[in-house]
């Protein structure tokens, strides 16, 4: 997974216009769920209106009971291998994920949900910027939403052209 966020870091810079110094990166044991978390709202902090927003994650995903969430928002039913058809969460797997302290304080522990991620995405949004989340992990496009919760259909795009079609059409230089 390192391998793959050096790469895609290497790509924002080389294709997409990003500077290196505006680009974070969390890598094993410095992408836990608090450490992911926090560095979402010291760069919303930084964001200004027309920034483009870009957060790739690598690694693992899981799903999650949407009833076990404190919101009950998912409106398909999925039939996930091994798991009992229903309603979940998808969610992304931090480093800390089977520590045994639990940072959330919530029944999913260290689980980055997809309901946590859209409210950050819609904090970027409410600023004026523009947010792009690509997740290469399992159970991916369980995490796809807009901020009104409606569900996004998932797609797959040339990054290259994508990123230089924002930036044209008035990105910020912030990443």
């Amino acid at each position: 997974c390192v391998k793959d966020a050096e790469m895609f870091r290497d790509a924002l810079i080389n294709y997409g216009g990003f500077r290196r110094e505006d680009i974070d990166m969390l890598t094993n044991e410095a992408a836990s769920y608090k450490a992911i978390l926090k560095a979402l709202v010291e760069r919303r902090e930084k964001a200004q209106p027309g920034d483009l927003f870009v957060f790739y994650f690598s690694g693992h995903g899981t799903l999650l009971p949407d009833e076990q969430s404190t919101d009950i928002d998912e409106k398909a039913d999925i039939e996930p291998p091994d798991l009992i058809p229903g309603r979940y969460d998808g969610a992304i797997c931090p480093v800390d994920v089977d520590s045994e302290i639990n940072s959330s304080g919530m029944p999913w522990e260290n689980l980055l949900l997809d309901d946590t991620l859209a409210w950050h995405f819609s904090r970027f949004a409410s600023k004026g910027c523009r947010v792009i989340f690509i997740s290469d992990s399992c159970h991916s496009g369980a995490q796809a939403r807009d901020t009104s919760g409606a569900e996004i259909i998932s797609k797959k795009l040339d990054l290259t052209k994508a990123l230089r079609s924002l930036r044209n059409d008035g990105g910020g230089d912030d990443g």
